[in-house]
């Protein structure tokens, strides 16, 4: 679980966020959405632990917190291989993994239906399968929290459908909380919950 209460978020003088009161709970599917600028990032770097708020607690049970960023992360002109970019670490992204076994590797990539895509230079891969490959970095330290910040950026309807799936089978049968950042206002997922950055405070609706 992870118990916001009465959170101020932002940087010294600059309050983005105010009176934020959020429970996440274990196997939670949820959908931050809001306009540019609002403090969607900010928003995510407290809760994942890389900024402190500025006033108010944040409680966390949840031992292993994945973060996914943006594809936009990647030089997409180095020939990098999925599998590679699955193995190692991305200077962006705020986790250190050890070296992971290759039959490990290997079990992420049948998640994610990455197998036979991955000695794709990243250049050569789709956009979803890029994200794909993104998620299963993540997967390597089961996690039972992954933030995705917009993952269904600039993908057409089959990658789309694609991440979604991914999400479903992480969510549906492995009971991993979700919780993603993004510009869409809704997704193909029951049980839902989306939240709403606007003036300052997050709204469920």
């Amino acid at each position: 679980m992870l118990q916001i209460s009465n959170c101020k978020i932002g940087y010294s003088q600059t309050i983005l966020l105010q009176n934020v009161n959020l429970r996440i709970q274990k196997k939670d599917f949820c959908l931050l959405t809001g306009a540019n600028g609002t403090g969607k990032s900010s928003f995510a770097k407290t809760i994942l632990g890389v900024n402190l708020p500025l006033t108010g607690t944040i409680e966390n049970s949840f031992s292993r917190m994945a973060y996914v960023p943006q594809k936009s992360v990647l030089d997409e002109q180095y020939p990098l291989t999925l599998r590679a970019l699955i193995k190692g670490a991305v200077k962006n992204n705020i986790f250190n993994f050890k070296k992971k076994s290759e039959a490990l590797v290997d079990e992420v990539l049948d998640k994610t239906s990455l197998k036979n895509a991955q000695h794709l230079i990243i250049r050569e891969a789709s956009g979803g399968q890029l994200q794909r490959a993104l998620i299963a970095r993540a997967l390597l330290c089961n996690p039972d929290f992954i933030l995705l910040d917009e993952p269904f950026s600039n993908l057409d309807r089959d990658g789309r459908s694609n991440i979604v799936e991914v999400l479903h089978q992480l969510n549906g049968l492995k009971n991993v909380t979700i919780f993603i950042i993004d510009h869409v206002t809704a997704l193909p997922f029951e049980n839902l919950r989306t939240f709403l950055i606007e003036k300052k405070k997050i709204d469920e609706l």
